[in-house]
């Protein structure tokens, strides 16, 4: 059966977390890295993009319908 799924992103003060959910709520795959938070803002997005890329190597990536961002 094919399901759908969401990426969470919570980008937080002292990490950036990311995640693929199902619609139960169920947490299916994690990634994290920490928040380099006395850097500017492009490492920042750059520790934000590395979350991402290691949640879309994931082959259930093409599953996933929607983007959240927190």
């Amino acid at each position: 059966m094919h399901t759908h799924l969401v990426a969470a992103l919570d980008i937080g003060g002292t990490k950036i977390a990311g995640a693929l959910v199902d619609g139960g709520g169920r947490i299916v795959v994690r990634a994290q890295r920490p928040t380099p938070a006395r850097e500017d803002g492009d490492t920042v997005m750059r520790a934000v993009e590395d979350v991402l890329a290691e949640l879309a190597a994931v082959p259930l990536w093409s599953r996933v319908d929607a983007v959240g961002i927190g």
